[in-house]
């Protein structure tokens, strides 16, 4: 006699929220596809894996820049590039005008201070 019942094989069916049905493209270069799939293969995970791990489940709030902070940013890139040029003047006219200490103090803290702004910092310290 004939069995009709066929036991069903393979993998097990999901719950229907749990299926993943929605494919989101993401445009990358050969250097950036190569560094993510370092990536995800330094964590033995599929790229897909990978980059679902990196986006959802890793808490990148950090990465989230105020747009005031934004603006702080660019506006301090022109004083620093304007302190640049007066600096160059300055070299010009004569080497010694302003302390070597000084200088760097100044780009030091105007370097802390756009790192500051964009919150690489704390980050920074986060991570460690």
């Amino acid at each position: 006699m004939k069995n009709n019942y066929h036991k069903k094989t393979g993998r097990p069916t999901l719950p229907s929220e749990d299926i993943r049905q929605y494919v989101i493209g993401v445009r990358v270069n050969l250097k950036e596809r190569t560094l993510l799939a370092r990536k995800a293969q330094m964590l033995n995970l599929s790229l897909s894996q990978c980059l679902r791990e990196l986006s959802i489940k890793k808490n990148i709030n950090h990465l989230v820049v105020p747009a005031i902070n934004r603006q702080a940013y660019a506006e301090l890139a022109k004083l620093g590039s304007n302190l640049n040029q007066l600096l160059q003047l300055s070299y010009r006219l004569d080497k010694n005008a302003i302390p070597e200490q000084l200088i760097n103090e100044t780009h030091e803290a105007v370097t802390k201070l756009r790192c500051d702004l964009l919150g690489l910092n704390k980050a920074a310290k986060n991570d460690s």
